[in-house]
């Protein structure tokens, strides 16, 4: 009779730990996924700021220079022209660029995951 409650008692403890472990794990995926997600969201917002200072600067600088040039519309094609040197140049470097942001982006990953083991 002893060991059939010892069992039981095995059991019970066993599906207890199961049901916390199981939740354990629910909990680290949701802290990861929103870590990851709300990294993600960041680095968005953070790309469309960079992207409206850039045109607006963009605006400015053709305008700066079509008043140093007299010529609005020169001062616009000086700026394309800009642009295109430097797509000319990232179409040469576009492996080496690659590479780099790759290494970024690892880093950054590896980094996150360092973090939540020095929590633990």
């Amino acid at each position: 009779m002893e060991t059939k409650d010892t069992h039981q008692n095995f059991i019970k403890q066993l599906k207890e730990y199961l049901e916390i472990r199981f939740k354990l794990l629910k909990y680290e995926a949701t802290e990861q996924g929103s870590s990851i997600i709300s990294g993600i969201i960041t680095d968005v917002i953070m790309i469309v700021i960079f992207t409206i200072a850039f045109i607006l600067f963009s605006v400015s600088i053709a305008l700066l220079l079509g008043k140093l040039l007299d010529s609005n519309w020169l001062g616009f094609a000086c700026v394309t022209v800009l642009y295109l040197l430097i797509t000319m140049f990232h179409r040469i470097f576009k492996i080496s660029i690659e590479n780099v942001l790759i290494r970024i982006f690892i880093q950054k990953l590896f980094k996150q995951e360092n973090e939540k083991s020095t929590k633990e």
